[in-house]
């Protein structure tokens, strides 16, 4: 089980995930909006995706040289932020998000050890108030614990 600093320190950290969440949660969406923003021109027509791009080389509105350099500047254009349909701030935002579950499960974890330990702690302690012996009193919680995991 944590102590007490444990889970004070664990409870900063979340507290300072949540800052840095929320600082890449507004790169992310800057990031977005730049990807949404993205363009290129030909001749007038603009180009916002590669399909567009590609549908028009399609139908004979310039050659397949001109095509690739569109596809290049409009690459270059969202200037990589996009990675496996996430921008980087995305990414950041679910690893910290990761990390963030990992210390409340802890948490959690610790708080239900710790009432369960209490309960066990109450149970035996009530069974002494009985006349039972300390050893006979944990012997029967024990047997309880195992009939409780076999339902």
């Amino acid at each position: 089980m944590l102590d007490s600093f444990e889970i004070k320190a664990r409870e900063e950290i979340i507290s300072a995930i949540d800052k840095i969440y929320d600082k890449y949660s507004k790169k992310a969406q800057k990031e977005k909006e730049k990807i949404k923003k993205a363009h290129v021109t030909y001749k007038g027509e603009v180009y916002h995706t590669s399909n567009e791009i590609l549908e028009a080389y399609a139908c004979d509105m310039f050659s397949g040289t001109v095509c690739d350099r569109l596809i290049e500047r409009l690459e270059k254009a969202k200037s990589g932020v996009e990675v496996f349909m996430f921008t980087d701030g995305e990414l950041m935002c679910r690893e910290l998000d990761f990390i963030k579950q990992g210390f409340r499960r802890e948490l959690l974890e610790n708080e239900r050890a710790v009432k369960r330990q209490t309960r066990i702690d109450n149970r035996i302690k009530e069974l002494v108030e009985q006349g039972n012996s300390y050893k006979e009193a944990e012997t029967i919680v024990g047997n309880e614990l195992l009939m409780e995991q076999m339902d």
